[in-house]
Order: structure tokens, then sequence, then C-alpha cells
């Protein structure tokens, strides 16, 4: 039986370019996300510190990718960057 590798909430922030409050939202309700109490000492809430395994890495990334394809107010440009089309037809 193979470990499989778990990622933090900031490893997953730098690999996708974007902020950890972010990928909390997104993998805060997933199934096979650990989540561990972790009680900040000046803070009256609970805060979960998210070990998140690479299958729901790979599954979130692939739902996004489909997502991203399927919506019709977006579009790539020549670098490959999702540009809106909204925002473009208004300039």
């Amino acid at each position: 039986m193979s470990e499989e590798r778990h990622y933090s909430v900031q490893e997953i922030a730098a690999a996708w370019g974007t902020d950890s409050g972010t990928i909390r939202r997104y993998f805060i309700n997933e199934e096979g996300v650990e989540k561990i109490a972790c009680s900040a000492t000046r803070s009256r809430y609970l805060r979960w510190r998210l070990s998140i395994p690479e299958s729901v890495v790979t599954r979130v990334h692939i739902a996004f990718r489909q997502k991203e394809r399927r919506h019709p107010f977006t579009r790539r440009d020549q670098k490959g960057e999702v540009r809106s089309r909204m925002a473009s037809s208004a300039t």
C-alpha cells in the first residue's frame, strides 16, 4: 500500500498562483480532505489545518479546468491566459 502525498493550503496556493483563502474555500468541504483542528491562542474561533491528498487536488483541478472550458464568457489569448469576453468587448 503506497502512501499518497498530502499538500498544505500554502503549497497549492503557490502552485496555482492564488491566495490561501481561496484555496481554503475550494477544499474545506471536499471529500477526502483531512481537517485538523488548530486553536489560535488569541482567537475565539476554531481554525482548521487542511491536509489535502494529491488525488483530491487533481480531482478539483480537473473540475475547474472543465468549468473554465465550458464557461461562455472566457477565452484564452495567444499566451494561454484566460481573458473575459465581457471585459474585452467593452474595450
